[in-house]
């Protein structure tokens, strides 16, 4: 599971993008391999302390332009 535990914010810039950035920046260092799981948008959003929203907006847009691939139903276990 991709972790962001080294997931630092920066001022000025959305955190949705920040955390785009943050996945897109492991797998091109090969910290994180593609077909990877993504934490879930709950978990997510709970892990960074960010809205909801905020980490659905981020997989949202990380699946249309980046290729982040969802599958609704299944686990993240």
């Amino acid at each position: 599971m991709i972790s962001f535990d080294d997931f630092c914010s920066v001022e000025g810039v959305p955190t949705y993008l920040q955390m785009i950035r943050h996945v897109k920046q492991g797998l091109s260092a090969d910290v994180m391999q593609n077909g990877e799981k993504l934490l879930s948008r709950r978990l997510l959003s709970t892990t960074l302390a960010v809205n909801p929203n905020t980490a659905q907006k981020a997989t949202a847009r990380g699946n249309a332009a980046h290729g982040f691939a969802a599958r609704r139903g299944r686990s993240t276990d």
